[in-house]
């Protein structure tokens, strides 16, 4: 996907006239510039001496169980319930969860798809 995105990139570059491809190029260079600048000027929040450690220790604590909170709500958690109900006139419905589907076991399903 890499290679293809590259190829994509140096053949619109191509496409280019002179003028607009020598300013994609100043772009880049500025761009690379700013984000070299940037990097000398400051420190990350990890890093930094202003920073407490328990504000460190904080921050690391609350992005470790916000993504464990997503992880568990949205790939643990069913997704997709099946199940089958049967009623006849004159009883009671018959309700029978057959399986319930994770976002795991759905992704495997869709890359096994292919393989039957």
């Amino acid at each position: 996907l890499v290679r293809q995105r590259r190829k994509e990139y140096s053949d619109w570059i191509k496409s280019l006239s002179e003028s607009d491809a020598s300013d994609v190029e100043y772009e880049k260079c500025r761009h690379k510039q700013r984000c070299d600048d940037l990097n000398e000027r400051t420190k990350s929040l990890a890093f930094d001496k202003d920073v407490p450690n328990w504000l460190r220790v904080l921050s690391l604590t609350l992005i470790i169980s916000s993504t464990a909170l997503y992880l568990h709500g949205h790939i643990l958690e069913p997704m997709v319930s099946v199940s089958l109900e049967i009623r006849v006139v004159g009883s009671e419905a018959l309700r029978q969860t057959l399986t319930d589907l994770t976002i795991v076991d759905i992704v495997k399903l869709l890359w096994n798809f292919n393989e039957k």
